[in-house]
């Protein structure tokens, strides 16, 4: 995969309304920015310092995770104490839930996503400093606002040490380059649309309006970041035609490592007002969220015959359960490559794919089918 390179451009601190945010500390994990954190891969082609490397694309069988550390004895109440700004992060996610109960029975998705960064006191344009030593929920931000950006050298001392973890075979990475257009509807009604970065052609299932429901700011004194927990509603949504996109694009060079049930993505923004904008806003992000692996329970199906057409069709209801890759197992030999055309109309996705399945890599007789498929 070829590094992507980026023209370098001058730092500039985002306004709030720049900032989809949302937020996680990982920042503890942090190494020094001099840690050379590439010696144990070749060197990649060079690139701006300020973008994102990708990882080798050297595939790695999966390994058995180590033995696992016996749980910490209990108290002698016989309960295992549980450290405070969890219970906190816990019981925030658990009645946000719950207090939007009926705005979720819209089923939109719910996005719970952290995001590191910076918590600034609005008085003196400072990150906050709190007489604490450990970990704090900061309960009013009246005064605080939170910048999700960090230094490029940070960011590149965590691309290094997500690119090792890659190389060891404890993650996977995607690369993806994106662009975020806005139309907005009205002061508190905006519609994101989101394109392919090279085509600019609308990504499927990618068109919503993000409300957000709540957030929680974490202030970490003993790290060099802070980070923000968010839940938001995304509401599918269709392309306005009564309004004009925005002069302003967000433009997003990301890569996507995910382990088990977690998905980190670091990021780099560009914010442009137009296509030659000469001095366009960076910054750069790592975020974390829920990852993608399921399992798929078919509930049931319908088989509709049609004698006047060529081909029939079953409407199928499936619960697909979030889980983790087993590590007691070992995966199949063979696999389904889908070679896939998305196509979205409003809230309708229709998906043309040729599949392919081999038996090992080098499979001389491999079985290929044709399929057409519409979901919402």
């Amino acid at each position: 995969m070829n590094t992507p390179t980026m023209r370098p451009a001058k730092r500039q601190r985002l306004a709030d309304d720049d900032i989809d945010g949302t937020d996680f500390a990982a920042a503890q994990a942090l190494p020094p920015c001099g840690t050379n954190s590439n010696a144990a891969r070749p060197p990649p082609p060079a690139a701006s310092a300020a973008t994102p490397r990708p990882a080798p694309s050297r595939p790695a069988p999966p390994t058995a995770s180590p033995s696992r550390p016996p749980p910490a004895p209990a108290n002698i109440f016989g309960e295992r104490a549980i450290p405070d700004v969890h219970r906190q992060i816990a019981d925030f996610i658990y009645m946000t839930l719950n207090e939007h109960r009926p705005p979720l029975a819209l089923d939109a998705p719910v996005e719970i996503e952290a995001k590191l960064g910076r918590i600034i006191d609005k008085r003196t344009g400072q990150r906050l400093a709190l007489p604490v030593r450990s970990e704090t929920v900061v309960v009013d931000a009246t005064e605080l606002r939170f910048e999700s950006d960090m230094t490029v050298a940070q960011h590149k001392a965590f691309n290094g040490v997500l690119n090792q973890l890659v190389q060891r075979g404890k993650l996977r990475y995607r690369h993806s380059k994106e662009i975020d257009v806005f139309y907005r509807k009205s002061r508190d009604n905006k519609v994101r649309v989101t394109l392919e970065g090279k085509s600019r052609q609308v990504l499927p299932g990618r068109t919503i309006t993000k409300h957000r429901l709540a957030s929680l700011d974490v202030y970490c004194p003993s790290a060099p970041l802070d980070y923000r927990i968010s839940i938001n509603l995304e509401i599918p949504t269709k392309i306005p035609t009564e309004v004009i996109p925005d002069t302003r694009e967000r433009h997003k060079d990301r890569l996507s490592y995910t382990h088990e049930l977690v998905q980190v993505d670091l990021t780099q923004v560009t914010i442009k007002v137009g296509p030659n904008d000469p001095n366009p806003q960076l910054s750069h992000e790592l975020e974390v969220l829920p990852g993608r692996t399921i399992t798929k329970h078919r509930l049931a199906s319908l088989d509709v015959y049609c004698p006047s057409a060529p081909l029939d069709y079953r409407i199928s209801i499936n619960l697909e359960i979030p889980t983790k890759i087993p590590t007691e197992v070992i995966p199949d030999t063979r696999e389904r490559h889908k070679d896939r055309l998305s196509y979205t109309h409003e809230l309708v996705q229709v998906d043309l794919t040729q599949v392919t399945i081999k038996v090992g890599p080098n499979d001389p007789n491999p079985q290929l089918s044709h399929e057409l498929e519409g979901s919402t």
